[in-house]
């Protein structure tokens, strides 16, 4: 009989204790019987705590004292604690369908080269709008990292999957121009050369909270501003810009990149300053905070702007 290898499931969580249970139970209720749950509370001041304890020998657990203040810290210790060989991280309100991992596991088993394995979601509003399905498909690396680029730093592949411990402990989790958001540590993944593959069926259960306000929404535009520049200055530009015959170009490549890149940053934040933001996001943000959140996209524009000129 074939050995089965343990898979290390890690849950972040900060005061969602209403969701825990719904989450816990859902990888207690694994088809596939070898995993090792971890949650890391970051200090909740909730029912967090009780529920975690509730749960006895049947998962592990880190409990802060103090909050840290962002995912970074909850996602390096769980990945240092987890003895799997697959570590899969998690949202403490977020739940998996029940054969999730056996799924993503098979796909690990039939083929040694992966790194990852990710699938669709199955999205739950809690506004009351209807549940949506967000399906999932492979994309190559090349073309993931143009259509993020081209789609104003949206994903194209979840980070939320099933990765080899030892490939995600090498990428480790990834912050810049302080943001932390998931899609910084998926481009950092493709740069180290991460072999993934897509299951096209909803194994995830993702939750948007009904109360948004304005700091979601400017948390988001800072995230899109580090996204865009995370890609501008770790990739090729044939690689976010492919649709350009660089080996062509009659002016100078450093010029003509510096301007499209400009007016890439300058449209975008014209977009969010206008009032503009993803139908996900519950938004009652008043025309002039707009303007002002959009204000690092600007800023990011002026940045190449200026380059152009001193080619």
């Amino acid at each position: 009989m074939e050995k089965r290898q343990l898979v290390t499931i890690g849950i972040t969580n900060y005061n969602y204790g209403r969701y825990l249970k719904q989450c816990i139970d859902s990888m207690l209720g694994q088809t596939y019987p070898d995993i090792e749950i971890i949650v890391d509370d970051d200090a909740s001041t909730d029912e967090s705590v009780a529920v975690i304890t509730s749960y006895g020998n049947q998962i592990k657990s880190i409990i802060h004292e103090d909050n840290s203040g962002g995912a970074r810290r909850g996602f390096l210790e769980l990945l240092k604690r987890a003895n799997g060989e697959y570590y899969m991280h998690y949202d403490a309100d977020d739940w998996l369908e029940p054969d999730a991992i056996e799924l993503m596991m098979a796909e690990f088993q039939s083929d040694s080269s992966l790194d990852f394995v990710y699938s669709g979601s199955t999205v739950h509003f809690e506004d009351g709008r209807p549940t949506e399905e967000w399906g999932a498909r492979y994309v190559p690396p090349t073309v993931a990292i143009a259509q993020m680029y081209h789609n104003g730093g949206s994903a194209v592949i979840t980070t939320k999957g099933l990765y080899r411990t030892k490939f995600i402990r090498k990428c480790g989790h990834v912050s810049y121009l302080g943001s932390e958001v998931d899609t910084l540590s998926l481009l950092n993944n493709l740069r180290n050369g991460m072999c993934y593959r897509c299951i096209e069926r909803n194994l995830r259960h993702y939750r948007v909270h009904g109360g948004s306000d304005s700091h979601n929404v400017e948390m988001y535009i800072r995230s899109i501003n580090a996204i865009l520049n995370y890609i501008v200055d770790h990739f090729d530009v044939r690689e976010y810009l492919p649709e350009i015959q660089w080996d062509k170009q009659e002016n100078d490549n450093a010029k003509v990149k510096a301007l499209m890149v400009a007016n890439h940053f300058h449209r975008y934040g014209e977009y969010y300053a206008d009032g503009n933001y993803p139908q996900y996001l519950k938004n009652n943000t008043r025309q002039e905070e707009m303007a002002r959140f959009a204000e690092p996209l600007f800023l990011s524009a002026k940045r190449y702007y200026q380059k152009y000129n001193e080619e």
